[in-house]
């Protein structure tokens, strides 16, 4: 340990503000609660950051250190170079993408290695089988837990997963559970209480191409498609086109369908939660779903797949049961919205269309 009496913990990120993924926000609000005790100094040692930035993580107490770069490497390998005057006791990676950079800063260092996980990847094999040519990468992400000193998952259902993966070295026992709770950069995101003719959903996912591929999307399209003033607004990849042609296979007329790329939902989340009525998530492969858990913590409505990570951790809700589908048939979601349309509507508008 340093001679100081504060524990010198590290976190490896990709940027402070939300702009490519929702685990910036994640990294920033457990960064933010770490620098609450005082026993621990935080640093944040990231690819990018401006002076409003370091100011604001400041105010938290947290310094954020801009990684130099470093011509002949990828961008993500410049977090391997950390300063020669930063402290640390503790450093902590993210995945595979910011969990390789903490495994040599370990060993360089003499720290210990934190490592979080997200998402069980073979897990999203299992729903995807012409995936298989991605094993490797479940492979990969459990090998670094295994060399890792201590492993926090992101929600009950990774945890069984890396538990599972982690037994053939004895560290199945140290993989601690972690279930993020209210965001609070979301909580004074105003929402409509007024009555209107339409009803806007969201459906959202990892903003990966292969969602669409998956059974997942198909439940929202059909269960939007059968519905009348129902608009249904998904944010997918930058395949805008195609998705929207995709979509409209299932019948989801041209004016009450829009479709938005993740990195709009990441720049403009606060102003998208207010635009729509209800958020959906039907996908049962993501590994804990920090979108839905922003969109909770804005007071926008939700329904989400009891089998993803996040409807498990509803369980632990009281009431939370309601808001958790435990079915992949696009006839119960479009029963599940209409209810929730019809009461938002104040009328019963959005009625199940004669040949559905």
């Amino acid at each position: 340990m340093a001679s100081s009496s504060k524990i010198k913990v590290v976190i490896l990120a990709s940027e402070w503000g939300s702009k490519r993924s929702g685990l910036s926000t994640f990294n920033r609000e457990f960064a933010i609660e770490l620098a609450k005790h005082p026993m621990v100094q935080v640093s944040v040692y990231l690819l990018r950051c401006d002076r409003a930035e370091e100011n604001a993580a400041l105010k938290h107490n947290i310094t954020l250190i801009q990684a130099k770069k470093r011509p002949g490497f990828d961008e993500t390998q410049w977090l391997c170079f950390p300063p020669k005057d930063l402290q640390m006791d503790f450093v902590i990676g993210h995945g595979e993408v910011l969990g390789r950079q903490a495994q040599i800063i370990s060993e360089y260092r003499q720290c210990k290695w934190i490592q979080f996980v997200h998402t069980d990847p073979e897990g999203r094999i299992a729903q995807k089988p012409f995936m298989f040519k991605d094993y490797p990468e479940a492979i990969s992400k459990g090998a670094l837990c295994a060399m890792a000193d201590f492993v926090v998952a992101v929600g009950s259902k990774v945890a069984e997963a890396y538990r599972s993966y982690l037994r053939f070295c004895g560290k199945d026992q140290k993989v601690f559970v972690l279930t993020p709770g209210i965001f609070s950069e979301f909580l004074n995101v105003p929402q409509s209480k007024q009555e209107g003719s339409k009803c806007r959903v969201l459906a959202f996912g990892r903003g990966d191409a292969d969602d669409f591929s998956s059974k997942e999307f198909d439940i929202a399209a059909n269960a939007v498609a059968k519905l009348e003033d129902v608009h249904l607004i998904f944010v997918g990849t930058k395949q805008q086109d195609e998705e929207a042609s995709r979509l409209k296979e299932y019948n989801i007329p041209p004016n009450r369908l829009r479709v938005r790329t993740f990195k709009e939902l990441r720049e403009h989340s606060k102003q998208l939660f207010t635009e729509v009525d209800l958020a959906i998530m039907p996908s049962r492969t993501d590994g804990f779903g920090l979108v839905a858990l922003e969109a909770m913590s804005a007071g926008l409505p939700f329904l989400v797949s009891a089998n993803s990570g996040f409807g498990e951790a509803l369980e632990e809700v009281d009431f939370g049961s309601l808001f958790a589908i435990d079915s992949d048939d696009p006839e119960v979601w479009t029963d599940k919205i209409k209810r929730f349309c019809d009461k938002k509507m104040g009328t019963s508008s959005a009625r199940t269309e004669s040949n559905s």
